[in-house]
């Protein structure tokens, strides 16, 4: 498994919930409220995989996206969100995300995708 993953969600239980559980996995986790604060910390220090939420504040999931895969193309991404619908997704695909979560979602499942990621 990769080491280092950027958890962006508005919602703060659903950042400590992933966050406790990768960092049980042995991953390194760091949690963003917003799109913009994911995009700090990311130019600080990229991750290997992002973990986020599509509906958030002012900047989208899918802005997100868009500038993490620009800045570090290597980087995997995975999006998550309670609206599923698969116009979303396939934007999110397009715009470079691996995989998509819908929520709420099973530990089990979000561990699977983050391992194939």
């Amino acid at each position: 498994m990769m080491g280092r993953v950027l958890i962006v969600d508005d919602e703060r239980g659903v950042r400590r919930t992933l966050e406790f559980l990768l960092l049980k996995e042995g991953l390194e986790a760091v949690v963003a409220e917003s799109g913009e604060a994911a995009l700090q910390h990311f130019r600080e220090q990229p991750a290997d995989l992002v973990l986020t939420d599509l509906r958030m504040g002012e900047m989208s999931g899918l802005d997100g996206v868009r500038e993490e895969k620009r800045l570090a193309p290597e980087t995997e991404v995975i999006v998550m969100t309670a609206y599923g619908c698969i116009e979303t997704a396939v934007e999110a695909m397009k715009l470079g995300a691996s995989d998509y979560i819908t929520k709420p979602a099973r530990n089990d499942e979000i561990l699977l995708k983050v391992g194939k990621a």
